[in-house]
């Protein structure tokens, strides 16, 4: 199963508009072609020898020698027109992350080169761009640079130089990052900064010194939608003093307007709220809260591991809806199932016909709801649709077992195992009928079980056997 990063699923997104483009643009008084399974057949063949042409352009890129790695830094800074032109090369440069960011840093302190890094091109400079490689390896060093920007007039860069200066994590810049914490320049600062603080906080790149000044300024302006990191932070930077702060602002009561963000934070890190308070919540439903609030709500009852809550949770299984999803939630943490991607990976090629279904099963959700059935037989998740559909079947879930099977249905013969020639037939069912999925996928989105609830129930079923191999 390939798992690539969501910049790469994006490049792949952007290369079939590409492909799709140019053919368009290069045949623009062509008739329809009366062989719709070459033409589509060599479509699929392009955009996938075009995306395998990136991945061997990256690995390239991990061997490029330092001076290499200088020549495409100069390309980067200044021969490209603006960053959202650059991605590509972007990228093969974050493959020699380190000597890239030096190979910026000596150009930022190059006299000779300020008039030129100083440049715009619209709303955007060479400096911005040599920043940009600084992040790919976060050091405290750039931290000069990346304060200049602090008071750039355009606001994105703005943005983008609060959130470098938080995530290089220096001790130095603390008091700059309570500044613009507690009065910040415009209503994105602050959410640009605790999103780089919690990257730094989850690389350890804070000091102990950089959570007792950054405490109080985040408590104190905890106070809407931007600061939904800030729980979590303050928990783990001093998780005592963190719950005695909520407590004494009546954060842990579900009247405050910010408890949902803590419920979320003491669930991440296997802390509860008090029992009664967490049956009354489930029982009275989902109203007012988040669906993600409301799971938690059940992933801390579910910790609890107090046997009475067992039959309670798997009640509340069968109600549907948000309450279903918070029982199934809780249902694998009192099981201690909750981990259950993890240890597939782990286990992979050692799978059992167990484990084999809950990934395929996953997998059709991700696909479908992504991009359609279309999409799901693209992508190498579909080679286990058999066991989907097992697994589907065995879970109870009619619907998705019925739809997959009448897509599987619309292909004349059952969807190859190989990916490229699985690709192909893909393409002449198209090539048939363009629509050939659309209905499935409508159907498919409409009202129907949640995911998470099937795979519980999947796994509840089956869970002395994976019980003894997780």
């Amino acid at each position: 199963m390939l798992a690539f990063s969501p910049r790469i699923w994006l490049a792949l997104l952007l290369v079939i508009a590409w492909v799709v483009w140019r053919r368009l643009r290069a045949r623009p008084d062509t008739p329809p072609a009366t062989d719709h399974q070459s033409t589509d057949s060599d479509l699929f063949g392009e955009i996938h020898a075009h995306f395998e042409e990136q991945q061997l352009a990256l690995e390239q890129a991990r061997h490029w020698s330092d001076d290499e790695v200088g020549l495409e830094v100069e390309r980067y800074l200044f021969k490209v027109p603006h960053s959202s032109e650059g991605h590509d090369l972007l990228d093969r440069l974050a493959q020699r992350p380190q000597t890239a960011a030096e190979q910026a840093r000596r150009t930022l302190l190059d006299p000779a080169m300020q008039t030129r890094l100083h440049k715009r091109a619209g709303d955007e400079t060479p400096w911005l761009r040599a920043c940009m490689l600084l992040d790919l390896w976060p050091d405290i060093g750039n931290a000069p640079f990346v304060r200049r920007l602090l008071t750039d007039p355009t606001a994105t860069v703005r943005h983008e130089a609060w959130h470098w200066l938080a995530r290089i994590g220096c001790d130095d810049d603390v008091a700059e990052l309570v500044r613009g914490i507690a009065t910040p320049p415009d209503d994105a600062t602050r959410s640009w900064i605790l999103i780089g603080l919690a990257w730094a906080d989850g690389q350890g790149r804070l000091s102990g010194q950089a959570h007792e000044s950054l405490f109080e300024p985040l408590l104190e302006h905890l106070n809407g939608y931007d600061t939904r990191e800030v729980p979590g932070l303050l928990l783990r930077w001093d998780r005592e003093r963190a719950l005695s702060s909520f407590d004494a602002r009546g954060m842990l009561t579900p009247e405050h307007p910010e408890f949902g963000y803590v419920a979320q934070a003491m669930a991440g890190l296997g802390l509860s709220l008090p029992r009664d308070l967490l049956l009354e919540l489930l029982t009275r439903g989902s109203d007012p809260y988040s669906p993600s609030t409301f799971r938690s709500f059940g992933t801390m009852l579910g910790s609890l591991r107090q046997p009475e809550d067992e039959s309670t949770l798997r009640r509340l299984l069968d109600e549907g809806g948000d309450v279903a999803e918070a029982a199934a939630a809780g249902l694998q943490t009192y099981y201690g199932v909750e981990a259950w991607s993890d240890h597939l990976a782990a286990r992979r090629g050692q799978w059992t016909d167990t484990e084999r279904r809950l990934d395929a099963m996953r997998w059709v959700e991700n696909e479908v709801c992504s991009g359609g059935f279309a999409q799901y037989f693209l992508h190498s998740a579909s080679a286990t649709w058999a066991d989907a559909l097992a697994g589907f079947a065995a879970a109870g879930d009619a619907h998705r077992e019925g739809l997959l099977r009448k897509a599987v249905e619309r292909f004349p013969a059952e969807p190859d195992p190989d990916r490229d020639r699985r690709g192909r037939q893909l393409a002449e069912v198209e090539a048939a009928d363009a629509a050939a999925f659309e209905q499935l996928d409508r159907r498919y989105l409409g009202p129907r079980t949640d995911i998470d609830v099937v795979l519980t129930r999947y796994m509840l079923a089956n869970l002395e056997e994976l019980s003894a191999r997780w």
